[in-house]
């Protein structure tokens, strides 16, 4: 129970003191092994109140309270001469004080450097706590001048009653007493202003969250007349109808000429390098996308040694990301992870109205709800390239869910006013991703959990959460984000379905219905991005033919090849002619990927990857001959194929219509081993000679290397 009188460390905390008599220690205190000490308490009446005169006189009242002071001293008024008013009591005055102004009141200040500095790191508020210290050395609620003390200090008795506790100040003993003394004599040094900022200082004081932006004269492409005004002109309405609607990161409204050049060099240089690489490609826009290739590449090293931060950068990073040319393949996971620090270094997670957006006089054009909403547009793109690399490694993604990634928020977002038109698009992929992330973690804790996983059991639960999915957005979307995105929808299909068994299908490989499946969606996604690299697909255009759609390409193709070659010969089913279907179709990709014509940055890509698929195909073929016993060169053309074999004759194992375009990052090389029945069959040694791509593009890294398949706990 409560004691009657708290002890003294309870009594300062306002906290209950539980005991039962005053001789004993109270609960907190015997918690936390602190001495318990109590005060009798005073009854009766206090003293002096006997004798307090009753009036209201002012003057005797005034008379009584007042200190004695020394003849010749100034009167102290009633209130301590220092006192921090509590904001409650001055409304009156803080509406006077701001009438003028509407916006002061609930709109921050802008910290510039004319306006001294924002006090946003710990460094910062010291120096503001410093520097608002009442001049008065006395305590705010003495009522004392310094002039008026009739004790002077004296050093020396100063010195000799703290000669024990100084002993601790210095790992020698008898030097304390030195140390003491030492900040003794600084204690009493005149204040020569060291707490003001000197020349250099400044850096320190600055806010972490704030931009520091790209612009200068020698960035600027107009400036240093690297692009005319007519050439710039022509791309940004390139960028605006071919490159936007797949890279959906940017509000027309917003991101006009003026605000990229008075925001961001990098950004504005990125927008018209993506679009020059979207054109035909002829002499000229060779030309457009040398000059700007070397210009980003200067302005990239500039932000990254500088320390240039900005969510046109961040903008800036993405975009570059998702049209990378062949020779910074190697680079995509570093701009991808220094565009997620850069956001969260400006708290784009924590508050999309930042003070710097809302209040910077280069957004004073923009409306308060589009600035919001491009920050958010900012951080759904970033999510969705994380957990797109995620999923590509078979890793946890670097951000966690928040509030603004959930299926709740995605619903409504890009209802909201002042939406763009591919804000839908925005939302739909990042919850595939997501959708995505969730089938590959169930299935991976799955591996870890039994030995062996139902093939059906496995395809059920792949096709029923993507179904989901698809009848929750498909028809939200444009004729072209439908393509997009299907394509994307049977790709991830068959990178979920081959997860149990890429890594043995140069041991074990694969039987039965699992074979079928995994060949059938391989082969689905191959036939039909053909039409996609030809040219020959109303809507799509070389904005489609991205690096990521080129890996994720060709590694499926590469699977597919691997699950025909590590397939039993002795299997009834299997048929030469529909063996032969299959590589001809594959091919025929590997044509279209030799002979791409768009500009190097992309076609070195598609060259690499098609010439190693095609050399591939033919190895497959020669083992497949080599084991058909007894047959004759004109029983390679029988005209009747076997009805058991999976053969694609153009009909879609699963719901949607023509692939499309778009999308996901898919970085891995398919490299492994098969194991053919024949003497030209797959081994190791082909596999590491043919299949790896690292020599030309430097990270193009195993598709299936995960990091759950025998450590991953939910």
């Amino acid at each position: 129970m409560p004691a009657l009188t708290a002890c003294l460390a309870c009594r300062a905390l306002k906290a209950k003191c539980r005991r039962g008599d005053m001789s004993e220690t109270c609960l907190r205190c015997d918690r936390l092994g602190i001495e318990c000490e109590s005060i009798p308490r005073r009854l009766g009446r206090r003293l002096g109140s006997k004798n307090r005169p009753k009036t209201n006189d002012a003057s005797t009242s005034d008379a009584i309270q007042r200190p004695s002071t020394n003849v010749g001293a100034v009167p102290t008024p009633k209130s301590p001469p220092y006192t921090h008013p509590r904001p409650v009591t001055h409304h009156h005055h803080h509406y006077h004080q701001h009438e003028g102004n509407p916006h002061h009141s609930h709109t921050p200040r802008t910290s510039t450097p004319s306006a001294g500095p924002s006090f946003s790191n710990m460094l910062n508020v010291l120096a503001k706590v410093a520097n608002d210290m009442p001049p008065n050395p006395l305590p705010s609620s003495s009522t004392r001048s310094p002039e008026d003390s009739t004790h002077p200090f004296d050093r020396r008795k100063f010195l000799e009653m703290y000669r024990h506790a100084s002993r601790t100040l210095d790992p020698d003993p008898f030097m304390g007493l030195v140390v003491l003394e030492q900040g003794l004599d600084q204690l009493f040094e005149e204040d020569g202003g060291e707490t003001a900022i000197l020349p250099g200082e400044e850096i320190v004081y600055l806010r972490v969250d704030q931009p520091r932006r790209d612009v200068a004269p020698e960035y600027d492409l107009l400036t240093i007349n690297l692009l005319s005004e007519t050439e710039i002109e022509d791309l940004l309405e390139v960028y605006w109808t071919r490159c936007n609607p797949i890279i959906r990161l940017l509000d027309p409204s917003i991101h006009t000429v003026h605000y990229l050049r008075s925001t961001s060099a990098i950004l504005f240089t990125a927008i018209l390098q993506v679009a020059a690489q979207c054109l035909p490609v002829s002499r000229h826009s060779s030309s457009l996308v040398s000059r700007l290739d070397t210009h980003i590449d200067m302005l990239y090293e500039e932000v990254t040694k500088r320390g240039l931060q900005s969510i046109e950068i961040c903008q800036a990073l993405l975009m570059h990301t998702t049209y990378m040319r062949a020779s910074k393949q190697h680079q995509t996971w570093q701009y991808v992870a220094q565009a997620i620090a850069m956001a969260l270094e400006l708290r784009l997670e924590v508050n999309s109205t930042t003070l710097s957006l809302m209040n910077d006089s280069i957004h004073a054009h923009i409306p308060p709800e589009r600035k919001k909403r491009n920050i958010e547009r900012c951080w759904l793109c970033i999510n969705e390239w994380d957990k797109r690399l995620a999923f590509i490694r078979g890793r946890r993604p670097i951000l966690r869910d928040s509030p603004m990634t959930s299926p709740t928020t995605l619903r409504t977002w890009y209802m909201e006013p002042n939406t763009i038109e591919c804000d839908v698009m925005t939302c739909a992929t990042v919850d595939f991703r997501d959708t995505l992330t969730n089938i590959q973690r169930a299935i991976q804790k799955r591996m870890t959990e039994i030995p062996s996983v139902r093939f059906e059991d496995h395809l059920s639960e792949i096709d029923g959460s993507l179904e989901a999915w698809r009848s929750e957005w498909f028809d939200k979307l444009s004729p072209a984000d439908q393509k997009r995105m299907e394509h994307d929808r049977r790709a991830g299909r068959f990178v979920l379905l081959m997860i149990p068994y890429e890594h043995r299908l140069s041991t074990e490989g694969m039987r039965g219905l699992a074979r079928d499946e995994c060949l059938i969606a391989a082969l689905d996604v191959c036939k039909n991005v053909i039409p996609i690299f030809g040219g020959a697909l109303p809507g799509m255009g070389m904005q489609d033919i991205t690096a990521a759609r080129l890996y994720l390409t060709g590694y499926t193709a590469l699977c597919a090849l691997r699950i025909m070659d590590s397939s039993p010969r002795d299997d009834d089913r299997q048929s030469l002619d529909v063996d032969l279907f299959h590589l001809s179709i594959l091919s025929a990709l590997a044509t279209k990927l030799c002979h791409l014509n768009v500009h190097p940055n992309t076609a070195l890509i598609a060259s690499v990857l098609g010439r190693r698929l095609l050399y591939a195909c033919r190895k497959v073929l020669a083992t497949t001959m080599s084991t058909a016993n007894g047959l004759s060169a004109s029983d390679f053309h029988s005209d009747t194929p076997s009805p058991d074999g999976p053969i694609l004759y153009g009909g879609n194992r699963d719901n949607g219509g023509v692939m499309g375009g778009g999308g996901g990052v898919i970085e891995g090389n398919g490299s492994g081993s098969g194991s053919g029945g024949g003497s030209l069959s797959f081994t190791p040694h082909d596999v590491d000679l043919n299949f790896d791509f690292s020599h030309v593009i430097g990270d193009l890294f195993p598709f299936f290397d995960n990091d759950f398949a025998s450590t991953y706990v939910p």
